[in-house]
């Protein structure tokens, strides 16, 4: 599926490239069959699964949904991911619009049995390297074994005991642009899930491993 252009919008200007919730859901908490019938699959399907989900308001929201599951036999249940991903969804002929990323968690909700859910986490920020650098001094010229023989440490990774907002590690990696992937855990709460919170927290979070650079 091709997106369209880019264009302005909460995860460009973020400088945010994708958000990933990796959620297990056991059995004994997720409706299977109701999940099979919803998605129009066999009752004895196995067969992982793909699907993509466009904004309603394409106007404002510069982001789309890559939705995946996979199901699991020990112990029984699925492996759903859902992805959010910069730049918009373009509308082809006899799509099926719904749901939209705007209801999305909220209507995943409906196959758990509890309000909320524990998910693996992760994102990745890009920013221009021409304004911004990491605060690590990176790259960093190191002399290797041999006459004459220079290389450069273009990144690192980082680990938080302590989880800031959710965060356990982060890779940094500074070339004409800073790449920064940030890992953690996430606790979705479907009713009220709201993304453009999650990128103000992460995207402040991997700003933090960042500075301005002065002109």
């Amino acid at each position: 599926m091709q997106e369209e252009m880019p264009r302005s919008g909460p995860f460009r200007e973020a400088g945010c490239v994708s958000i990933l919730y990796e959620i297990k859901a056991l059995s004994d908490k997720f409706d299977i069959p109701r999940f099979r019938e919803a998605m129009k699959l066999d009752k004895n399907a196995q067969s992982p699964g793909f699907v993509t989900c466009r904004a309603r308001d394409v106007d404002r929201l510069d982001y789309h949904i890559h939705f995946s599951w996979k199901f699991e036999s020990e112990p029984e249940g699925l492996t759903l991911s859902v992805s959010y991903h910069r730049d918009i969804k373009k509308v082809e002929e006899q799509e099926e619009p719904e749901p939209y990323v705007e209801q999305f968690m909220t209507w995943l909700g409906q196959f758990f049995s509890d309000p909320s859910t524990h998910a693996e986490a992760g994102a990745q920020f890009r920013y221009s390297a021409k304004t911004r650098k990491t605060r690590y001094l990176l790259p960093v010229r190191v002399n290797m074994p041999g006459p004459e023989e220079e290389a450069e440490i273009e990144g690192i990774f980082v680990s938080f005991p302590s989880r800031p907002s959710g965060v356990s590690r982060a890779t940094l990696i500074q070339t004409k642009n800073i790449y920064v992937e940030l890992f953690g855990e996430a606790e979705i709460k479907f009713s009220d899930f709201d993304v453009s919170t999650e990128l103000a927290k992460l995207s402040a979070f991997a700003q933090s491993l960042t500075e301005t650079r002065n002109a």
